[in-house]
């Protein structure tokens, strides 16, 4: 079916023409456009042509539906990391900002503590007196051999071997948790009276919660590091639009101000239902990754359901009063509305769901909201 085409001129000759209309009574052109006694709208061809109505049928066309929802830019769990310090003590130095890129491995700050000289000293200590017991169980499990001593005597050696091992075991451990080189403590290797905290991953600091001499403690969050090479969506689904959500499926993410759509796919849906708003996080793989998108940011999302043959009108034709929804359709004597169910679609297209409605109708595709204010103005009369 053809679209019949009036020319399109500005609205503002329209407003100048509709005063000379009224005051020229008798021209042949005169036309009310205020809402007939059978709620009907009138306009001449003249003031058609003003106001740059497009008129035409609606389209049967592929459609997918959608559903709205808020979506939260967020990093993997793992491109996070928080960095405390293993023990108390005094913050060295501090070097780095909020918003620097550290890389992985990167020395970030030194405590110092008395604590961690001793530690090490109590290792080397161990250590030391390992080494006798290792020579001295020996020797008496020899002379037991032959007689020499007593087997008790070499039991106790051992005992206490065994004890001294174990001890220096933890102490290994926690030099390890607290990055020091216990082999080279064993080589002669020096003493340090500080830690060094390194970055755990690559990425940008969010957080700097220290300055130098500052004492801290285990439970003290002193950095945090995001690394925003990996993006995804969190979007939040109702419930009762769960079932509609499909893996693969596509979504359109808006951030107001950019009109583009920063484009997705369903990845993962969850399965546990927040209770206090009744929805379910669903996770979503960017197809590229949005490299102006921070994370934290929110977006309005749309997440596309199964495709299906519908009925459709651009959304020029779709006007607003309250809650409800109209198209306006050609009848002879003018133009009357039609209450219509709608849903946003892809491009710039909304869906009719009571189609049956306007099917077979000559409907207004553009100019349509000059009509809704025309008719107003005729109520107000």
């Amino acid at each position: 079916m053809s679209i019949y085409k009036i020319p399109s001129l500005i609205f503002v000759a329209l407003l100048a023409f509709l005063p000379a209309c009224q005051e020229q009574g008798n021209t042949s052109d005169e036309a009310t456009t205020n809402e007939t006694h059978t709620g009907h709208i009138h306009l001449t061809q003249a003031q058609q042509e003003l106001a740059g109505i497009e008129l035409g049928p609606a389209s049967q066309t592929t459609v997918a539906g959608s559903i709205g929802c808020t979506a939260l830019v967020d990093v993997p769990p793992y491109s996070l990391a928080s960095v405390y310090s293993p023990v108390s003590g005094i913050v060295q130095s501090v070097k780095h900002l909020p918003g620097e890129y550290v890389k992985k491995g990167s020395v970030l700050t030194r405590i110092q503590h008395p604590d961690i000289v001793k530690l090490q000293q109590d290792f080397i200590e161990s250590y030391s007196q390992l080494q006798f017991l290792e020579q001295d169980t020996e020797r008496k499990k020899t002379l037991a051999a032959a007689d020499a001593t007593s087997s008790r005597s070499a039991e106790e050696a051992q005992a206490a071997l065994g004890r001294v091992q174990a001890q220096l075991k933890g102490l290994r451990s926690q030099l390890n948790l607290l990055g020091i080189n216990a082999q080279a403590l064993t080589e002669g290797g020096e003493i340090s009276p500080s830690i060094t905290l390194r970055a755990p991953i690559s990425g940008y600091l969010t957080e700097v919660n220290l300055n130098q001499g500052q004492l801290v403690s285990p439970t003290d969050l002193l950095y945090e590091i995001i690394d925003n090479t990996h993006k995804h969506l969190e979007l939040s689904v109702f419930t009762k639009d769960l079932p509609r959500v499909k893996e693969h499926q596509r979504i359109e993410a808006y951030l107001p101000g950019v009109e583009e759509p920063f484009l997705a796919e369903v990845h993962l849906i969850g399965k546990r239902v927040d209770e206090e708003n009744r929805s379910v996080q669903v996770h979503g793989h960017f197809i590229d990754e949005p490299l102006k998108l921070l994370p934290g940011t929110y977006l309005q999302a749309r997440i596309f359901t199964d495709e299906q043959m519908g009925w459709a009108v651009p959304e020029t034709a779709v006007v607003q009063q309250g809650a409800e929804s109209y198209v306006f359709a050609q009848v002879k004597d003018g133009f009357e509305p039609i209450a219509v169910e709608t849903s946003r679609s892809n491009d710039s297209l909304m869906i009719i769901h009571n189609a049956e409605r306007i099917q077979g109708k000559t409907l207004v595709l553009r100019g349509a909201y000059y009509l809704q204010d025309t008719g107003e103005a005729g109520h107000s009369h």
